[in-house]
This record gives C-alpha cells, sequence and structure tokens, in this order.
C-alpha cells in the first residue's frame, strides 16, 4: 500500500519538478531530474530564485485563465462547476508550492 501510495504521490509532482527542470535548464543551471525532485547546482541568486518560483508562476497563470474562463465562458451551472473545479485545482498547484516559497525565502536570508 505505500509504495502505491508513493507512485501517486511521485506521478503527481512530476510535472511540478519538470517545470523546475526547464526553467534552471532555460537558465543555463546545471540540473537533472531524479526521483521526483529537481537537483540545481549553484548558480546566480536571480537564477536559483527563477527556478525555484517557475511552478508558481505557472500556478498564477492557470489560476488566471481559469477565473477569467469562469467570468467570461461559464453560462450553464454545469460549465460554472467545471470552472470552478480548475479553479480549485490551480489553488492546489499553488499550494503544492509551498515548499517553493519556503526555498526562496531561505535564499533571500543568505
Amino acid at each position: 500500500m505505500l509504495t502505491s501510495f508513493r507512485k501517486l504521490v511521485f506521478w503527481a509532482a512530476l510535472p511540478h519538478e519538470i517545470f523546475h527542470y526547464l526553467a534552471a535548464r532555460l537558465l543555463g543551471l546545471e540540473t537533472y531530474l531524479d526521483a521526483g525532485i529537481t537537483w540545481v547546482r549553484k548558480g546566480p541568486r536571480w537564477k536559483s530564485l527563477l527556478a525555484a518560483l517557475a511552478p508558481a508562476f505557472v500556478g498564477l497563470v492557470m489560476l488566471s485563465f481559469f477565473v477569467w474562463g469562469y467570468f467570461t465562458k461559464a453560462i450553464t451551472s454545469e460549465q460554472r462547476t467545471a470552472w470552478l473545479l480548475w479553479i480549485v485545482f490551480a489553488l492546489s498547484w499553488l499550494t503544492a508550492c509551498g515548499q517553493d516559497f519556503l526555498a526562496v525565502i531561505r535564499l533571500l536570508k543568505r
């Protein structure tokens, strides 16, 4: 049971980690993806901050799009419910970025 839960957590966290990986690679940082964790070698502080906040930025873009869709595209109650579920998804994505926010705070305190 525990191994199936770990697999679920791994696959649920993978899109989040891929955005860390892509941002770090685009910024020229040496990085690799390992078992649900993105390892980034030390680089300039601003690059590390951007790589750490990449999934949160994606979450804010998703949330903005879903809120816009709710207020402009949802006509029937079924459509409103679907858009609300997407909004809840985006909010849970941002909640999962909590460790990233703490890492950024620690990085700024150095």
